[in-house]
């Protein structure tokens, strides 16, 4: 696939550091301004993780946000839902969403991080990865 630059990646304009990466746009707990998403992450995180994959891949192929309803009972869906019900552990959040999160936007941190923010403060590292790819999307929307 043409992968495409995409949107305004700091959209906040946030300081790069000498080197190159900066902070997440909103920290870890600053979950709780977006009540709405931290609830929906509390109370039904595959889909939460679902929707933003599919964005995230959606804009890193194309260049622009996705357009539509995405169905939340998709396979990332399931697979996040069958793991971390069952064993209560959610290494497609771990694997996928932060990583290529931090990779895509220049972001600090280390795959150990990761984990920990996924695996204590799961809603809130969601919630994290939300607002990281919809500033992105609304980067796009401004410049269309």
């Amino acid at each position: 696939m043409n992968r495409m630059v995409g949107g305004n990646r700091n959209a906040r304009d946030l300081a790069i550091g000498v080197d190159g990466q900066r902070y997440w746009s909103y920290g870890l707990f600053e979950c709780f301004s977006a009540l709405d998403l931290y609830c929906w992450a509390v109370f039904c995180p595959c889909d939460v993780h679902a929707r933003t994959k599919r964005r995230f891949i959606h804009i890193e192929n194309y260049g622009v946000p996705l357009q539509g309803e995405i169905n939340p009972f998709n396979e990332d869906c399931c697979v996040y839902y069958c793991l971390y019900y069952s064993a209560h552990w959610n290494p497609p959040q771990m694997t996928f969403g932060r990583g290529n999160v931090r990779r895509r936007y220049g972001i600090r941190g280390h795959p150990t991080d990761d984990f920990l923010a996924s695996f204590f403060c799961r809603p809130c590292a969601l919630a994290q990865e939300r607002r990281e790819v919809e500033l992105e999307e609304n980067s796009l929307r401004v410049r269309n």
